[in-house]
């Protein structure tokens, strides 16, 4: 897995809006460290052998970074976001954390085979999403024990 990768693709100018914003959103406070660690008991007693977890429109790498830092060992994390800026924002952030890699991706085309997702998550952008579409894309990648946040 290459470190924190930010790929540039950026295809939709719906999301240039938040370029000019991303260090601002960088400066956001941390989601609670309890929820990751509920998290990640629900994760090691009912999928120990999992492999995959994906934040979708995942800004500038927050939830992410607490995602690769609670989740059990055998987890890596893949972050998907369409905001060039916003990547590049992430991955210089996210430099400590080797489980964790960001990607271009939208909640409605998850690049993703069937069945290779063990958590899917999206912690602040889902009002984004065309809900409908997002879940249809989650339920095909994931696992059919799959968890979706």
């Amino acid at each position: 897995m290459t470190e924190n990768t930010c790929v540039s693709a950026q295809n939709d100018s719906e999301w240039k809006e938040f370029g000019n914003i991303a260090g601002i959103y960088n400066t956001r406070p941390d989601y609670p460290d309890e929820m990751f660690l509920r998290l990640n008991d629900i994760l090691a007693t009912n999928a120990p052998d999992g492999k995959l977890a994906v934040e979708v429109g995942a800004g500038t790498g927050i939830f992410s970074r607490s995602l690769a830092r609670f989740l059990p060992d055998n987890f890596r994390v893949i972050a998907l976001e369409p905001s060039d800026e916003m990547r590049l924002v992430a991955g210089e952030a996210s430099k400590n954390y080797p489980r964790l890699e960001y990607r271009f991706g939208i909640a409605e085309e998850l690049p993703f085979d069937a069945s290779v997702v063990d958590l899917v998550v999206a912690a602040s952008a889902a009002h984004r999403f065309d809900r409908p579409r997002f879940l249809e894309n989650a339920n095909a990648c994931s696992y059919q024990k799959a968890y979706s946040c």
